[in-house]
This record gives structure tokens, C-alpha cells and sequence, in this order.
């Protein structure tokens, strides 16, 4: 998810305005009641990732959109990694790390990468969102090739990001969100901030730090969840948020994993596109959609807590929301299940329920393969040591 302009929250991982001028418009979806058929959603998933792909090397969001998102980016290259497809992991890492002094530095000082760009890797003119989020998940792929390919690999790009999240720790141990296109600095938001506590290497007073003022600003004993954000009042309809349920309990060792079942506020069942009901998780409390990206990283979590039938539960539910082919897009899993809402509220784009959404089948893909993107930043951490105690 994205923090929008001039709010601590984040909303959706890609832009609305952006998505909705690119994304086409689709076939309508059929008035009849199928039947539920068998997919084989691990081949349909990586046709639609493929599919995706530019000739430069980078993922689209969906097939022919024309946006590129630096946080679907980072995790195709995860999967790229993860499956040995080292030639389409190091296209995308390569692209990065050679915009580094064009880029990520600014008159010599570190900002990080844009979080969008069109299709030839360029990012908007005076519309450069900075986001730790996603640069926290590109420092992940990093720290995966490193480990799994080659332990001196993309040196300056792994120093790079490490530095600049550094950078934004504050005195209270919370990090700050990046910055805005202005130029202003984003404010302290929970997905991001357990995105870097993971990603950035070793286990020192950076992290020590920042699980303080989670614990301390952050957590809410009475409810067992982390909120979304800073000065939230926890009976705020919108204080909580899917992805830091999932997130917290994979990026910190340690976290409790009651977190996992506390999550089930966000459970919904919504008809899909094509009539067939879903049963998965919202974005949020108003439940009014079925978020197949975070529904599959609740599967994801669920299988590195060790319950394996419940993840497979959720997997069961997602193959349901598998759309076939059409003119616009491949089959896949689009982004959600219907037009409802992203986090707070605001609506999403024209096709969000109808195109094949990158992000939602990689995350699909992970938890087929049960594959943890998280796993490797827990190695060596010391994790919650006593925090994050509930009632």
C-alpha cells in the first residue's frame, strides 16, 4: 500500500489517478451464476507475470498499462530469484543499479527511487514520490540475490539502500515515510516502517529502536494489532489496516502470531467478475472488497506460522477469483474482487476487479510455492523480545 499525498495512511500500493487514466477499459462481466472450475493458478500466475514484461526488463502493473511500480518490481525479481530466473531477476536489479547516481542520488545526497515510472523507466516530471515502503521491499531482492547468487553482488545498491532508510530513522526510533514530490517529508507509516525494520541488514540500535516505538506508539494491547499509523484513535474505523497483520507477524521474529486470527475483522465474501463468490480479506474494516494481493499474503504468513491448512484454505478461496482471458487482459488474478474501496475508503480504478494485477498473482505465486519474501530479513534479528504483549 501507498501513503496518499498529505496523509500518514497508506491507501494502495499503486496510485489511483495513475492507474485509472492507464489501465483499459474491459469486457463487461456476465450476468449468469457459473460454476466453480478447477485453475491451474501457478501456470495462469506466472503467464500473466510474463506477460507483463517490457522489453528494458521491468513489470508492468498489468499487461499494457504502461506503469511501472518499483514495489512490483522488487518482489517479480524476488520470484525471479526465488525460481532461478536469474537472467529476468538481474534485468530488473540491473535497471536500478545503474540509475543510482541519475536517480537515487540527488545533487549528491541519497533520496531513494521513485515509486513510479512510465514504461521506458521514467518517472514523472515533479511527480517523484520517494517511498521507504518500496524501496525497503527492492533492498529485500537485493539482500536475496546476495544470498542466494552471489554475496558481493550490487554492493552500491545494497549500500545505497541501506544508508538512505537509515537516514530516516527519527529520535523516537520511527521512520519516516520518504518524501513527498513537493519535497515534503511523509510521515511515519507502520507497513513501511516493518518493511525496513526486515530489509535493512544486521541487528543493531536501528532496529532495537524502531521496535521500541512501535511497541511503545504503535501497538494496541487491548486489540492485539498494530495500527496503521501514528495518532490513530484505535476505535477509528480505518486504524487498522490487512497488510500490517501479515507483515508484522512475517518481518519481526518473534511477533505474536495471534495477530494472524485478529486479522479475521477484515474478512469478506464478495462476488467476483466472472459470479463467482470469494472469500478473502478487505483492505480494511468497511470489508466491502476482497484484496487478492493481501488475501495471499495472509496465506503467506499463515504458512510461516506453520499452519499449513489454514493457507490452503485461503489458496482454495483465491483460485476463485481467477478471471479467464479477455482483449485487454490475460488470465490471472486482477487486483481485487469488485469495486469496492482501497484502505480509508477511496474508491478503486476502473478494472482493478477486471485486469490481471501483477502484484496480486506474484503474491498468489509465493504462497503456491510456499515461499516466504520475509524469511531471509528474520535471520539473525532478535525480534520482539517481550513487545507487543496483548491483554
Amino acid at each position: 500500500m501507498t501513503p496518499p499525498s498529505g496523509s500518514l495512511i497508506p491507501i494502495l500500493r499503486l496510485s489511483l489517478t495513475l492507474v485509472s487514466a492507464l489501465l483499459c477499459s474491459c469486457s463487461s462481466p456476465s450476468a449468469e451464476e457459473p460454476q466453480q472450475s478447477a485453475v491451474n493458478g501457478d501456470l495462469l500466475a506466472r503467464e500473466a507475470v510474463t506477460a507483463a514484461l517490457l522489453q528494458n526488463g521491468l513489470a508492468e502493473t498489468s499487461r499494457g498499462s504502461g506503469l511501472v511500480s518499483l514495489y512490483d518490481n522488487a518482489l517479480t525479481a524476488l520470484l525471479f530469484i526465488q525460481e532461478g530466473d536469474l537472467p529476468r531477476a538481474e534485468a530488473i536489479l540491473d535497471f536500478f543499479d545503474a540509475r543510482l547516481d541519475t536517480e537515487m542520488r540527488v545533487a549528491g545526497e541519497l533520496k531513494g527511487f521513485a515509486q513510479f515510472r512510465n514504461a521506458l523507466g521514467i518517472p514523472p516530471v515533479g511527480e517523484e514520490k520517494r517511498w521507504l515502503g518500496d524501496n525497503a521491499w527492492l533492498l529485500m531482492a537485493v539482500n536475496a540475490y546476495r544470498e542466494r547468487v552471489d554475496p558481493q553482488g550490487y554492493e552500491s545498491l545494497h549500500s545505497a539502500l541501506n544508508q538512505w532508510i537509515r537516514s530516516l530513522q527519527d529520535v523516537d526510533g520511527g521512520l519516516f515515510g520518504g518524501t513527498n514530490p513537493s519535497g515534503s517529508v511523509i510521515g511515519k507509516v507502520t507497513e513501511a516502517m516493518l518493511d525496513a525494520y526486515n530489509a535493512v541488514s544486521g541487528d543493531d540500535a536501528f532496529h532495537a529502536n524502531l521496535l521500541d516505538y512501535l511497541n511503545e506508539n504503535i501497538w494496541v494491547s487491548d486489540t492485539g494489532l498494530l495500527r496503521a499509523g501514528e495518532n490513530l484513535d484505535p476505535d477509528y474505523r480505518y486504524a487498522y489496516a490487512l497488510d500490517v497483520c501479515s507483515w508484522g507477524y512475517c518481518a519481526v521474529p518473534g511477533f505474536p502470531v495471534s495477530v494472524l486470527d485478529a486479522a479475521n475483522r477484515f474478512l469478506t465474501a464478495k462476488k467476483n467478475a466472472e459470479g463467482r463468490l470469494v472469500t478473502g480479506y478487505c483492505f480494511d474494516q468497511d470489508r466491502d472488497t476482497v484484496w487478492y494481493e493481501g488475501t495471499a499474503q495472509m496465506a503467506v504468513a499463515y504458512a510461516a506460522a506453520g499452519n499449513g491448512a489454514r493457507a490452503a484454505e485461503i489458496l482454495a478461496e483465491l483460485d476463485k477469483g481467477f478471471l479467464s482471458p479477455s482483449a485487454d487482459s490475460p488470465a490471472g488474478l486482477p487486483y481485487a474482487s469488485n469495486p469496492g474501496t482501497g484502505f480509508e475508503g477511496g474508491a478503486l480504478w476502473e478494472g482493478a476487479d477486471r485486469v490481471t494485477a501483477t502484484v496480486a498473482c506474484v503474491w498468489y505465486l509465493f504462497a503456491r510455492k510456499g515461499f516466504d519474501p520475509m524469511a531471509l530479513g528474520r535471520e539473525g534479528k532478535a525480534g520482539a523480545l517481550g513487545r507487543f504483549a496483548a491483554l
